[in-house]
């Protein structure tokens, strides 16, 4: 099947064959504190580690490995093992290997466990040192928090516990005068040449085996290629360290001698000086799913230690393609590795499915192994019953992850695979899955034979492992499959599964009879196992399958009340649907499902779909002690349901995870996610903890999958090793948790609802090692249900002092919102100036600790009276958040918002400034409002020209201003005051084109903003400010686009205005991307002529012909980002065209991306919600980086302020 499409294929015939069990690689680690989950509020990415990022570990061979070696490494898609004479990195394979997705019955098309065992052998890259001590000190630098234990084949004597790991390894004197240190990050490998004063450098050589080709790059590279792919060893950099402590670059470069060897050139230095050499070895494209490591399954414990199960490319044999289990604990905020234990056979091979943890701390594993000498201890079964088939097998470790407390085969003569786990209060095990095997033992069944081609199985484990209490098939004549199972404090097990039989063993049923092609089944097994006390199917006219790519993990829950919770897959169109968030399918292939029947199983309390247009898979379940519940899986739909989102977007590639909180009626979301990168991604282990936060395991194939935040140097590494990712989820109820891919963008939104009007202001903060994401708000205003006002505020460092346009005067008033964010109050002395420079009514006032006012300057405290034209100064004693809003009353009462910016004045320029746009005639008017940000009077000229086509320079264009008519007009600004210059906008025909403010020389420039309105039939309908731009040659727009602008009343259309600055024509190319930052393919050129001006919407863009064709599906919304670049500076401004219910055309102008990276906090210093009002928040990341932070919100009086958001 095609890699970019999900498909759900219907079942084939069944026969003795079984599924495939897919492993993806790696693992990505996310987690830290939790905070109370509380309903209708966003959620939050708790930050902990970065994907791809991590620090490498070295562990030291303590008879865990090869004799030769003497530390290992090992991460997403690598292994890394270092020797006396030379280092061997075993890359993963480059197949691209996520699955489609698979029902149970296809096992004709499905090769057995036992091929499951084994994958695909890695490439293998030796770096040898030639001529190198034989002998060298080898140890490790820097000890890392967390143990290992390797329990790993059938002899105790073999294994080994509380192995330390260290963050680099150190090879002493491996040359004469010479050491080499080891260390890097899971992308890269470094290793530092430290040569020592006399030593000779020439000395040092090496020679890749395994690759086919070395050449040097164009930047001084070294490309190393090897089969399936290559690697790049950047060219080195070499320096010492003077005697003052700073760093002295050397030039340096690679030598080849001959095909595979390689030494380094430097050049002069100091030989009394130690000189090091680095060069950096990048196998970042061999991240991903190219390996055979996952996680499979996750669990929390009482005291909110997370623990994860999966399997990692096998630690006896790397580079043959076998795997092993392990389980890794968490310290209890996320933040460091309690241990890591490995299980596992020498050769064979094992899958893991699921994972329990009982009060005391013990872990409970079980997964399927083929591995005849998979570690036994105290087994029920102490060998594998079939040569060339897999059994089941469950493990139960000690609290300390070092010791099994028992470990077992399960299994007969054919394939068995235990798929769930779950645990009672006294520590016994209770299991299920799946068996083709007609001697599977039995104990005390009230199954006692297999009915089918497979039945599912349960089973029931004493707490030390013997006796087995008991064991029964369960199934009739078809395939079944049991996924999961849970227990309730009488000790009575609850199974789900997949069944196509049609005389499944039912007792009092919800659902008598099989509905479709297989429907999901519930069954309630008693505490002694002698019989079922309740059995139902539940399904449609498709079928139920919660068997998709991985055996899924927790699709049964129970609550306290004993409410039982069912999670699944479904392809049919007639599930039976009770108090639904979602009532029907959202018309894809799949649609992920959850019902909640009440504790004898005889009614559906709720049950409700979830997913869109496409393919969604719920993978795995957890309902929290309110009785919330949390499912993840992976969806492939663009318009998959989305509340309070993490990732707002669908990335492509194949499918996404996705992370979706319900409240306890099942009626609602309380928040729901995409979660992934451009490749395939999916969730696939949920977990739920006492305190409201949510835990997600999935894998990744994606390199740009989005992490929350950097892990602290001194963790060292990743929790385990790959490519997944686990991350970890919590409410802080007034926070929206922000993951912008490198040059994506995010926009969401408030809902508006309700009549009361909610105030208060936003901080933008960045996770610790990230810049701070830039952008705007845009605030809407609806009277009657009709949208009559939009105006745009960008988000914006903290002042101390600022100036604004003031104007108070008829149908025209001033706000002002300023925020405090500080720990202490803020005093704000304040005064205005009259348009000539006198000021008056001055005074002051306090905004108290994390407050914010928000007032007309008319009112209280500041007090302006009427009328008012000229300006209002302010100064504070801490840094404040501030912006200003010019509210028009229209002829019909309709009230119109425009942005005002904030003068700054300490800061004085001496440069022309440039409105990108501005419109006069045909209905049209634009006021030019300059202020004087400083004390001296200012002087200059402000010039209007024209368009300009592609024939000819633009020309200055004539406007009236105050009965005068020209393309020029002089200005001379008081100091403290301001200057309007309105057009008149007389005729008919519209002129368009750019404003230039020259001021005189010594003049100093002045602040200012272009408010062009637009009358229709009398009315003033629309009004909105172009602020002053900054020329530049590379600018990101945020574009979205609904219906098309043709299209009449509710169509939405971003547009863009460009001015080129420049007496030579400007070359300006256009690209389309997603908010991803991602291609669409999208792109074209265009040119503008000298001085001139180009104003057009997004489908008159050259080259996005393709959006009127999405636009063209009635109800599409498209969004994503314009990328303007232009051979010459110009100066850029996004103009946001919609038409509202009454037809009426309004505009707001939204800025272009700052590029200026920050790690500094940023704020909207307003904040409105309710009463009509909506705010939308559009952010960006940065064009080179992913962004992460939160992005926080606050009431006027500085508490939580809880915005729901879309």
């Amino acid at each position: 099947m095609h890699r970019g499409e999900i498909r759900w294929y219907q079942f084939a015939r069944p026969d003795k064959r079984r599924p495939v069990l897919f492993a993806v690689s790696g693992l990505v680690v996310l987690i830290s504190c939790c905070c109370l989950l509380t309903r209708d509020r966003a959620a939050q990415i708790i930050p902990a580690a970065l994907h791809g990022n991590l620090a490498m570990r070295f562990e030291p061979n303590e008879s865990q490995l090869d004799p030769g070696v003497k530390f290992v490494s090992r991460g997403g898609g690598y292994t890394l093992q270092l020797a006396d004479t030379e280092a061997t990195l075993f890359l993963g394979h480059s197949a691209k290997r996520f699955p489609r997705l698979i029902s149970a019955r296809e096992h004709g098309q499905r090769p057995r466990f036992r091929e499951n065992g084994k994958h695909e052998p890695r490439s293998i890259l030796q770096m040898r040192f030639i001529g190198s001590n034989p002998q060298p000190r080898i140890e490790g630098v820097q000890e890392l928090p967390g143990k290992l234990n390797y329990l790993v084949g059938n002899d105790p004597a073999k294994w080994r516990r509380n192995i330390s790991a260290s963050a680099r390894v150190r090879y002493s004197n491996l040359y004469p005068g010479v050491d080499l240190e080891f260390y890097g990050e899971q992308a890269q490998l470094e290793y530092d040449a430290i040569v020592k004063p006399g030593a000779d450098l020439t000395v040092v050589r090496f020679t890749f085996e395994g690759a086919s080709h070395l050449e040097l790059d164009r930047d001084g590279g070294l490309r190393i290629d090897l089969p399936g792919g290559g690697l790049v060893q950047r060219r080195p950099v070499a320096y010492q360290v003077s005697s003052g402590g700073g760093r002295v670059e050397i030039p340096a470069a690679y030598r080849l001698y001959g095909t595979h060897e390689v030494g380094f050139d430097v050049g002069a230095y100091d030989q009394a000086r130690t000189l090091v050499v680095d060069p950096v070895i990048v196998y970042s494209a061999y991240i991903g799913n190219r390996g055979d490591d996952s996680a499979s399954d996750i669990v929390v414990d009482a005291s909110g230690s997370a623990y994860i199960a999966g399997v990692v490319d096998s630690v006896n044999v790397p580079g043959e393609g076998f795997r092993d289990a392990f389980i890794t604990k968490l310290t209890p905020g996320g933040d460091g590795r309690v241990y890591t234990t490995f299980l596992g056979g020498a050769n064979g091979g094992e899958d893991v499915y699921g994972l329990a943890v009982d009060s005391s701390g013990n872990a409970y594993v079980v997964g399927g192994t083929g591995s005849i000498d998979f570690p036994t201890v105290n087994p029920v079964q102490a060998s594998l019953s079939g040569q060339d088939f897999f059994d089941g097998f469950v493990s139960k470790l000690d609290s300390s992850g070092s010791r099994l407390i028992f470990s077992t085969f399960l299994g007969g003569g054919f394939d068995d695979v235990v798929l769930g786990v779950a645990v009672d209060n006294q520590g016994a095990a209770y299991i299920t899955g799946s068996t083709g095997s007609e001697d599977f033992p039995t104990v005390n069944a009230f199954q006692p034979s297999l009915d089918g081609g497979f039945d599912s199985f349960v089973a029931k484990f004493h707490p030390s492992g013997r006796p087995l209490m008991y064991c029964s098939y369960l199934g009739g004549r078809g395939v079944d499959d049991g996924a999961s199972i849970a227990v309730d404090s009488s000790g009575n097990a609850y199974v789900t599964g997949t069944t196509d039989s049609s005389d499944f063993p039912t007792v009092t049923p919800f659902q008598a009879t099989l509905r479709g092609d297989a429907d999901a089944f519930i069954a309630r097994v008693n505490a002694t196992g002698s019989a079922l006390t309740y059995s139902t199917y539940f399904g449609g006219n498709g079928f139920e399958n919660p068997l998709v790519l991985y055996f899924p993990t927790h699709l049964i829950a129970l609550d306290a009340s004993g409410n039982i919770y069912l999670a699944g897959t479904t392809t049919s169109t007639d599930l039976p649907v009770t108090n639904a968030y979602q009532p029907a399918s959202g018309g894809g292939d799949a649609d992920a499902f959850v019902a909640k029947f009440n504790p004898a199983g005889s009614a559906l309390v709720f049950s409700t779909y979830l997913g869109g247009s496409g393919t969604d898979a719920a993978l795995s379940m957890a309902v929290n002690a309110a009785g919330n519940v949390f499912l993840t899986g992976l969806t492939d739909s663009t318009n998959f349901p989305l509340r309070n989102p993490l990732q707002a977007i669908f990335r492509g590639g194949g499918a996404d995870a996705f992370i979706t909180n319900f409240n306890t009626a099942g009626s609602a979301l309380l928040y729901s996610s995409y979660w992934g990168g451009s490749e395939w991604d999916l969730g696939n282990g949920i977990a739920a903890d006492n305190a409201g936060g949510a835990y997600v395991v999935g894998a990744t194939e994606s390199a740009n999958f989005l992490t929350a935040g950097p892990l602290q140097p001194s963790y060292g590494g990743g929790v385990f090793e790959g490519d997944g990712f686990v991350t970890k989820i919590a409410d802080a109820g007034n926070e929206q948790t922000l993951g912008i891919f490198s040059g994506g963008a995010f926009s969401i939104s408030s809902t508006g609802a309700g009549s009361q009007i909610t105030a208060g202001y936003a901080r933008i903060r960045s996770d610790s090692g990230s810049t701070t994401p830039t952008g705007f708000a845009i605030f809407g205003f609806r009277r009657d249900n009709v949208l009559v006002s939009e105006a745009s505020v960008p988000a914006s460092p903290l002042v101390q002092t600022g100036r604004i346009y003031a104007e108070v005067s008829g149908p025209v008033n001033t706000g002002l919102a300023i925020a405090n964010p500080n720990n202490q109050a803020a005093t704000i002395s304040f005064f205005f100036t009259d348009s000539n420079g006198p000021n008056f009514r001055p005074g002051s006032t306090s905004i108290p600790a994390n407050g914010q006012i928000a007032v007309f300057l008319d009112q209280a405290p500041f007090n302006s009276g009427s009328p008012v034209n000229g300006t209002f100064t302010f100064n504070s004693s801490v840094p404040v958040s501030a912006i200003a809003l010019r509210g028009l009353t229209n002829e019909r009462s309709d009230f119109l918002i425009t942005t005002l910016p904030i003068a700054d004045t300490i800061a004085a320029v001496q440069e022309s400034i440039i409105f990108p746009h501005f419109a006069d005639g045909g209905g049209w008017t634009t006021q030019i409002v300059l202020v004087n940000p400083t004390e001296q009077t200012q002087s200059g000229t402000v010039q209007f020209m024209g368009q300009g086509d592609a024939n000819s320079a633009a020309q200055p264009v004539s406007v009236t201003i105050d009965g005068r008519s020209d393309s020029q007009f002089a200005y001379s600004i008081a100091a403290r005051g301001s200057r309007r210059l309105p057009t008149s906008g007389s005729g008919s025909t519209t002129r368009a084109g750019s404003v230039r403010v020259m001021p005189a020389t010594d003049s100093g420039s002045p602040a200012g903003v272009a408010i062009f309105s637009f009358r229709n039939a009398g009315i003033t309908v629309s009004e909105a400010g172009v602020p002053v731009s900054r020329s530049g040659s590379a600018f990101r727009i945020y574009g979205e686009a609904l219906g098309g602008l043709n299209t009449g009343p509710g169509a939405l259309e971003t547009g863009v205005a460009i001015a080129n600055t420049a007496p030579a024509s400007a070359t300006v190319n256009f690209e389309w991307t997603d908010l991803a930052g991602l291609p669409t393919g999208m792109a074209g050129s265009t040119t503008i002529p000298a001085n001139g001006q180009l104003a057009m919407f997004l489908t008159q863009i050259p080259g996005l012909d393709g959006l009127r064709a999405m636009l063209a599906t009635r109800g599409t919304r498209v969004q994503g980002i314009l990328k303007i670049s232009a051979t010459t500076a110009v100066a850029v401004i996004g103009l946001r065209g919609r038409y509202n219910e009454r037809g009426d055309f309004l505009v707001t102008t939204t800025p272009p991306a700052s590029e200026s990276a920050s790690a500094a906090d940023l704020f909207f210093p307003h904040v409105v919600d309710g009463g009509g009002y909506t705010t939308q928040f559009v952010l960006f990341g940065r064009s080179n980086q992913s962004s992460t932070g939160v992005l926080s919100f606050f009431t006027q009086t500085g508490q939580p302020l809880g915005l729901n958001l879309r």
